[in-house]
């Protein structure tokens, strides 16, 4: 309000009748994620006026307004630089010359060819703030929209020869920094496939890695906090099952080998030796040691260390795991507390030598259930997994949301996230699409009132790819449209969970379907 009468809030021309009024500025070595959203900026100022905005470097003087796109020696003259800001944060202003998109960026400064996916997924593979604020600016301030990932079809660029720019002064990083998703390619020509009984016409061809990894940029629903909980023993049979048989279920490496090791076969928990060695794992991974074995590390990233059972219920019941079960509930049961108390312990060791280390496990299967009477150490991270599909029953939902607040408030679990199973129904249940954008609203606020939510992975319907007929080796997510209404929203509400729903939807259906949208709504 102070700036009401100043030359910093006079209104700011970008395009005028199609002309450039404007210069991207970048610093003379700007970081890898300033030269991707340089490139976004002008490819969407250009798709909406017409004009392409040159893009140059310090020290080139330029005349007229400029925008300045990440740290630079200008932005440090406005008082903006790159330690100023907290991970994930972003900021976008107008100032006297023009305005300013900058954010917290890793530190890699390596040449970005904008259209090359492995360059531009080397350019994200670190923290991309200042592409934060570029999306953010041009979704919220000139109303471009990317509601499905293919930009022909499935997103809404307003036209206009003149873009004029009111006073900003917008600073904020996401709400949840826990954004993740599963798998990351997408169906991003076909959008749909319903084929549900020949899975094998779905083709390698309809995905496009550099589309599919921009949808997810451009939502700002990439580079959040690196993060993951899942099963963590996959490859203990190669390495432990001839050494320590007697460390999994089966008690025998012959037996278990007539088995699948992921589906079928649990480890010990109580095994000598067998916690041992977890706690020693998690001490290599944290050090920066190189794996001990292959796939030693499966579940680990960032400062997460996973330590979850396998794929299945099929939990030991040696004399020696029988007593940590419930009493009157065995392994076919709940087992949170025999599950559990094996990953607390696993924290409270690493955490003597490792403090900032933090070790994840998902409530899953039979160890969903808060396990009672557990305090757990402040390094253990929950992952709940959700289906939402349930929620068609109320008390489903009210159901997960008590069990996480006792994860949070009896357990005392201080960071917790959800994994969020878009994915269901499956493809071989005929599905009817499931369309719930207000139930997704309703439990993300629910969710905002427990202390310590941070987000989490939303997990959407995917099947293997094909060459032809023959597999490629690869999945993708099938379908983008039956999957919109679930996890658009859901990536819109992770980054700003006060969205209103109804106006956020009414502003769909008339953007995206034009004369059609009351009959779409």
């Amino acid at each position: 309000a102070s700036e009401a009468g100043s030359v910093e809030a006079a209104d700011l021309v970008l395009v005028e009748d199609g002309k450039p009024r404007a210069t991207i500025l970048l610093s003379a070595k700007p970081t890898a994620a300033t030269q991707l959203a340089a490139y976004e900026l002008q490819h969407y100022l250009e798709k909406i006026s017409g004009g392409r905005l040159p893009i140059v470097r310090e020290p080139k003087r330029v005349e007229g307004a400029v925008i300045l796109v990440g740290e630079s020696r200008r932005s440090r003259e406005l008082g903006f630089e790159h330690q100023g800001f907290a991970r994930q944060e972003y900021v976008i202003k107008t100032h006297r010359d023009g305005l300013l998109l900058m954010g917290h960026d890793g530190q890699l400064f390596d040449p970005v060819r904008y259209d090359s996916y492995a360059s531009l997924y080397a350019a994200v593979s670190q923290p991309i703030g200042t592409c934060y604020a570029v999306h953010s600016f041009l979704e919220n301030q000139l109303g471009v929209k990317w509601y499905l990932p293919n930009e022909s079809l499935g997103e809404v660029v307003p036209r206009s020869r003149d873009i004029v720019v009111k006073a900003l002064a917008i600073r904020r990083r996401p709400d949840l920094p826990v954004r993740s998703i599963y798998p990351l390619f997408t169906n991003t020509e076909r959008l749909v496939f319903n084929q549900w009984d020949k899975p094998q016409e779905f083709q390698s061809a309809w995905v496009n890695a550099r589309t599919s990894l921009l949808y997810w940029i451009r939502n700002r629903f990439w580079g959040g906090m690196r993060h993951n909980a899942n099963h963590s023993f996959s490859y203990f049979d190669r390495a432990f099952g001839a050494s320590h048989p007697e460390w999994f279920s089966t008690k025998s490496l012959d037996r278990m080998k007539q088995l699948n090791f992921q589906s079928e076969v649990q480890p010990c928990l109580a095994a000598k030796g067998f916690r041992e060695q977890v706690v020693s794992i998690a001490r290599d991974y944290f050090s920066g040691r190189p794996e001990p074995f292959p796939g030693a590390y499966r579940g680990a990233a960032g400062r997460f260390f996973s330590v979850m059972p396998n794929d299945n219920t099929n939990m030991c019941e040696c004399p020696d795991c029988r007593p940590l079960y419930r009493p009157g509930i065995g392994a076919a049961g709940n087992a949170s507390h025999y599950v559990w108390q094996c990953v607390n312990d696993v924290a409270r060791e690493v955490h003597k030598t490792h403090p900032r280390a933090m070790i994840s496990n998902c409530a899953y299967f039979n160890y969903t259930a808060p396990p009672r009477g557990v305090v757990f150490e402040p390094n253990v991270a929950v992952e709940f997994c959700k289906f939402y599909t349930y929620y068609a029953n109320p008390n489903a939902q009210l159901r997960d949301h008590r069990r996480i607040a006792e994860f949070a408030n009896k357990n005392r679990a201080r960071f917790f996230t959800t994994w969020e199973y878009l994915l269901k129904p499956h493809l071989t249940e005929w599905a009817f699409p499931c369309l719930v954008p207000h139930v997704h609203a309703d439990d993300v606020r629910e969710l905002r009132r427990i202390d310590g939510f941070q987000g989490g992975k939303l997990q959407f319907l995917y099947t293997h790819t094909y060459n032809g007929a023959k597999p490629s080796g690869g999945v993708a997510q099938v379908s983008p449209v039956l999957d919109f209404m679930n996890l658009y929203w859901r990536m819109k509400l992770y980054d700003d969970s006060t969205l209103d729903i109804d106006v956020a939807l009414d502003e769909y259906y008339r953007s995206f379907f034009g004369p059609a949208a009351t009959a779409m709504k």
